[in-house]
């Protein structure tokens, strides 16, 4: 009998056996394939990857706005050894933390196969049953593939399929413009594929400020990507080696493409692929009737304590279809840790989750955008922005496309939330995250000195705007022309009080 049993080795089944064996607990991960889950294998550690080398191509096209001889003709990618690169990488990080046998060292029992609920109190993994005090479901995601007619005759890829390539595609068509599409769209351009990207929607990464989205369309446009929003890909085929996609207007409520020209042709050719709508639950093969566990399309449901309708069973990730994040699944798996091990209910906070998109710029966001802000707040709110085009180490850098949206609330200006599109966004954001977490207001946060130069400077100087906005204010103005008034009654430094001046040195020391 286990006192915690995990299925899915991912993110969170890798936080619950590594701690959960710390604290003394008998655990066990099930994992069908290897650990290490989404993250390691097709998603944070290869893309993240795949970005670094596009990167690198991209600077060598620059080094004449460097003050360096403009690079050589640059030879056609081998994407082969990008792969390569990728797989070693991968390798690396797996033996580091991810191995079973590190688990093992630890305490935790890694059974490997395919797991199904038996009954709410047990499990069966290739015709071992298996009991536990407690269960938890951390099974991850699958892509979403859409109906497409002639989808499956393109071979498409998927972002669990595409870092095997090993042939740049010369033509790339991107199915979707979110996080995962606009990622593998520039980092494919960079490398030299010619990219389009069509978006249903009315607008790219539609979880962010519309204004961020903006500027990112802009500045993938700028690279050469053809983004199409409010555009649906209605066909893919195949004549005589060819492969087409037939693309339409999205007839949502509100869609009008911000980017297509009008006369953008209806036909687009590609030789590859990238279907990139979405992620779903994988809930398939698990029995959750027979456990008494209720869920949906969206995923497994769980109440503030990750319990799910069965109260013995957890569910934490991507299958709860809340945040399609390592870092969340870590921090959901690990009050599931705390409510399954100790007598305790603590609930999770959602309030402050910060993430990123890895584009070039990088958006980054905590908490609550400016339209959310003014729905729930109202005339409460204040917004501040500062450009990453006044800030000198961005100058330096010869990256200064971005700006910076800090969200506040209150008389006092309580940091309620922030935006980020430019250089290291995703570094940058946390210390919004940290500033949320501690309650401090703009002032405090622009009272703290950031070193120079540093692009975090950014953050400060957003910061101050409600202190400038305070110097300006009527009030400080009429203190200001009182002091004017009056200061040749009170000279700066004499004090009308009995007894020496507190500045002059004490008679003991003279």
């Amino acid at each position: 009998m286990y006192d915690l049993v995990v299925i899915g080795g991912g993110s969170g089944g890798l936080t619950i056996g590594k701690y959960g064996a710390k604290l003394g607990a008998k655990v066990a991960i099930v994992e069908a394939k290897r650990l290490g889950g989404d993250c390691t294998w097709v998603g944070c550690i290869p893309s993240k990857a795949l970005i670094a080398s596009a990167r690198v191509a991209h600077l060598t096209r620059r080094t004449a706005e460097f003050g360096l001889p403009s690079a050589p003709a640059a030879a056609p990618v081998d994407l082969g050894s990008i792969a390569d690169r990728i797989a070693a990488l991968q390798a690396h990080i797996y033996q580091e933390s991810d191995d079973p046998a590190h688990l093992r060292a630890d305490g935790c029992d890694v059974i490997e196969g395919l797991a199904r609920f038996l009954d709410p109190g047990a499990i069966e993994v290739d015709g071992r049953r298996i009991e536990s005090r407690y269960f938890c479901i951390a099974t991850g995601s699958s892509p979403v593939v859409p109906p497409i007619p002639g989808l499956d005759e393109v071979d498409y890829l998927t972002n669990h399929t595409v870092f095997q390539e090993r042939v740049l595609p010369g033509r790339l068509l991107v199915i979707g413009g979110g996080p995962i599409g606009l990622e593998l769209g520039q980092a494919f351009s960079r490398l030299g594929s010619q990219v389009t990207v069509a978006e249903a929607l009315p607008r790219i990464l539609t979880r962010e400020d519309p204004d961020v989205s903006a500027l990112l369309a802009d500045c993938l446009q700028s690279e050469g990507i053809d983004i199409r929003t409010g555009t649906m890909v209605q066909a893919l085929r195949s004549v005589d080696g060819r492969k087409r996609a037939t693309l339409a207007p999205h007839n949502a409520p509100g869609n009008a493409p911000h980017s297509a020209p009008e006369s953008a042709p209806d036909e687009v050719d590609f030789d590859a692929v990238i279907v990139a709508v979405g992620q779903k639950p994988l809930v398939e093969g698990l029995d959750l009737e027979a456990a008494g566990v209720e869920y949906t399309a969206a995923g497994i449901e769980v109440d503030a304590t990750m319990r799910t309708s069965n109260r013995r069973i957890f569910a934490a990730g991507d299958v709860t279809g809340r945040f399609a994040f390592t870092h969340t699944a870590a921090h959901e798996a690990s009050v599931v840790l705390r409510n399954a091990l100790f007598p305790m209910n603590q609930k999770i906070d959602y309030s402050i989750v910060p993430w990123a998109t890895f584009t070039d710029p990088e958006v980054a966001r905590v908490g609550l955008t400016e339209a959310e802000a003014r729905d729930r707040h109202g005339d409460s709110v204040q917004v501040y922005c500062h450009d990453f085009a006044s800030i000198d180490r961005a100058i330096l850098d010869g990256n200064t496309r971005g700006f910076i949206k800090l969200v506040t609330q209150g008389r006092k200006e309580r940091i309620v939330g922030a935006q980020i599109i430019g250089p290291a966004a995703g570094e940058l954001i946390h210390e919004f995250a940290v500033a949320m977490k501690a309650g401090m207001t703009a002032s405090q946060l622009a009272e703290t000195m950031h070193v120079y130069p540093t692009l975090s400077e950014i953050s400060r100087y957003a910061a101050l705007k409600p202190y400038e906005r305070w110097l300006g204010s009527p009030m400080v103005q009429r203190l200001r022309r009182l002091n004017d008034r009056f200061s040749h009654v009170l000279p700066l430094g004499e004090f009308p009080r009995r007894g020496r001046n507190p500045l002059e040195t004490p008679r003991g020391d003279q």
